[in-house]
């Protein structure tokens, strides 16, 4: 039988899925949905090889990791796997909450290692001051919600004649601070690609979380002294739908994460293959400082699973199986 783990890892703004169909050799394409409270399902987006279609993973010895880079925070998820082939069985994860913890967070689903969480509230310190680093939320521009319909003039009419069309999508703006010019960089390197990205901001805001595709970006200098850092940013969009494509990896995981330049830990593979890494544990970011670790499970929350260290003995488990949940 297949299984499946979903970790929330709130202060990176993903969940962390590993999948296990090696029990079944004949299954090397697999898919993942996430189940949202009210039954919604979404295909999770791959981060490697797919087939065809794009919404099935090639597993690598029967594992498949990959992040949900753009689960809905705040709310109840489940995931659930199922094969393209070789098998009819599927496995549905324990419920998940992805916390948001009253941020806002700006996502990029094709490259989430750019993600960028924004701070409610502007009362940090002047940055020449004390160290630190910071974007923080300044506003929202009003919706616009374009009419596309012509109205046409006719001779010796007072009525224009309409060609009625639906109106085009929601329009607005987010306006952001950078405290620091570091923080400015990072705001640029995530718009760098001109992807769409996501949007989410708490409920009771009144915005519902959008895909958004952003326009021409103005930064200006809060200050007449150019000495302080504080930078406006200004983010005029448009809604759009969902991009399609593969994600290219989250930070600490990817090829580039892994050179000692980059925030890696070793200087070749070779290096790595010496030190005895995997490349499950590569996957999981451990080949780099530049990401973040997975909230494992402590022993008093695997003796929620398990009455004595002898019914996990029993089992087929190792140590690291407990430690990442399975």
């Amino acid at each position: 039988m297949p299984s499946i783990i979903a970790t929330p890892v709130p202060a990176a703004g993903y969940v962390l899925i590993m999948v296990n169909w090696s029990a079944t050799p004949a299954v090397t394409f697999v898919k993942t949905v996430r189940i949202a409270a009210d039954g919604t399902e979404t295909t999770v987006r791959p981060n490697t090889s797919s087939d065809s279609s794009g919404d099935y993973m090639e597993l690598s010895g029967g594992v498949a990791i990959l992040y949900d880079t753009e689960a809905p925070f705040d709310v109840s998820l489940t995931y659930r796997t199922e094969a393209l082939s070789g098998s009819t069985a599927t496995a549905t994860s324990s419920e998940v909450i992805l916390q948001a913890g009253g941020t806002i967070w700006l996502r990029d689903p094709l490259y989430p290692a750019g993600n960028r969480k924004i701070t409610l509230g502007t009362n940090a310190p002047l940055p020449e001051c004390i160290p630190g680093e910071g974007i923080f939320f300044r506003s929202m521009d009003d919706e616009g919600f374009a009419s596309q319909t012509v109205n046409t003039t006719i001779n010796n009419g007072p009525d224009p004649i309409p060609q009625v069309y639906v109106r085009g999508a929601r329009t607005s703006g987010l306006n952001l601070i950078c405290r620091t010019f570091a923080d400015r960089d990072l705001m640029r390197a995530l718009l760098a690609n001109g992807t769409v990205l996501l949007l989410d901001l708490p409920p009771k805001y009144g915005y519902d979380r959008r895909y958004i595709s952003i326009g021409d970006v103005p930064i200006s200098r809060s200050s007449r002294n150019f000495a302080r850092q504080w930078s406006l940013m200004s983010l005029p969009y448009v809604i759009v739908g969902m991009p399609f494509g593969l994600g290219f990896g989250v930070l600490g995981t990817r090829w580039v994460d892994l050179c000692v330049p980059n925030g890696g830990l070793y200087n070749t593979y070779a290096d790595a293959t010496a030190a005895g890494v995997t490349w499950e544990q590569l996957l999981l970011g451990y080949g780099s400082t530049a990401g973040l670790s997975p909230g494992w499970r402590t022993w008093a929350m695997v003796l929620t699973d398990f009455a004595s260290w002898t019914a996990v003995n029993s089992g087929t488990r190792d140590w690291e199986d407990l430690l990442e949940g399975r």
